[in-house]
């Protein structure tokens, strides 16, 4: 089931409007009442996007009366590197040192002010208790703004997003004994039994850190390691950027095997330079 169906079921069995999913497919959540369904890719960490459950429902509303849509806008904003302010750009070489570098870093949702009621599919069938509602998702970092997430974007995307899992030792095999199409297991090994080196190696695959917004919004063709371990907001928001500046993402796990990276990277026509290792 997709996203506009489940909200297209939400919306018959909360509150017996009948909307076909096709108008509904923008839409990244629902306030109806003192109930609020959400997009549930939007509240878990990017690496594990939920598989059985699409909406996630939450106790509260956006204060408005009625049943809000919540649709994100066509071309949100973003911010731009001038000369009016100083920015920190250093891309120094990774240290291999796991950390999280963006715990000033929040998301907040705004509205823009427009708002339209929906068609529920008869004459005259224009129900101003059910409409939508332009809203935002905003990413801030030390109370400043920072972009307005494409969401949209992200979910049309696939070709730029790819999520790393560990390799089966059947599979490690097979891949540096250099054969073509291999299936990648998702099952979780110790690296270590099959002579893989866990540890990052600046030899094998240098990468810059990226530790603060400035640097993830200035394109560069080195490969980066955007540093936020255990902050799912920050790595969502950094995902959702790195898409809408065309930029070919790699989600890691909070353990990670570098050979693992490193032979995918090397046998993966996705995972061209250059890429952003969110971590």
């Amino acid at each position: 089931m997709s996203i506009a169906q489940s909200f297209s079921c939400a919306l018959l069995f909360e509150n017996s409007y009948d909307i076909s999913p096709k108008q509904l497919k923008n839409v990244i959540a629902m306030s109806s009442g003192n109930s609020l369904f959400i997009d549930a890719s939007l509240l878990c960490d990017p690496i594990s996007p939920p598989e059985r459950t699409k909406l996630k429902h939450v106790v509260g509303n956006v204060g408005k009366p009625g049943i809000a849509l919540l649709v994100p806008p066509i071309e949100p904003n973003i911010m731009t590197l001038g000369i009016e302010r100083w920015h920190l750009i250093n891309f120094n070489a990774w240290d291999g040192q796991t950390r999280d570098s963006f715990t000033d870093s929040s998301l907040h949702i705004w509205f823009t002010g427009f708002r339209q009621e929906v068609d529920i599919g008869h004459s005259g069938g224009q129900d101003k208790e059910l409409y939508i509602l332009e809203s935002v998702v905003a990413l801030h970092a030390k109370a400043e703004w920072i972009a307005d997430l494409d969401i949209m974007k992200c979910a049309e995307s696939f070709s730029l997003i790819h999520r790393h899992t560990q390799v089966s030792p059947t599979t490690w095999l097979t891949l540096k004994s250099g054969k073509p199409q291999v299936a990648r297991s998702t099952s979780s090994f110790n690296c270590g039994e099959e002579g893989h080196r866990s540890d990052y190696q600046q030899q094998k695959g240098p990468l810059v850190a990226v530790e603060n917004w400035s640097e993830l919004l200035t394109d560069t063709q080195k490969n980066c390691i955007f540093l936020a371990k255990g902050n799912w907001q920050a790595r969502l928001a950094a995902m959702m950027i790195c898409v809408r500046m065309k930029r070919k993402v790699c989600l890691l796990p909070n353990d990670v095997c570098w050979d693992c990276v490193n032979l995918f990277k090397s046998h993966s026509h996705d995972l061209e330079d250059p890429i952003v290792y969110i971590h």
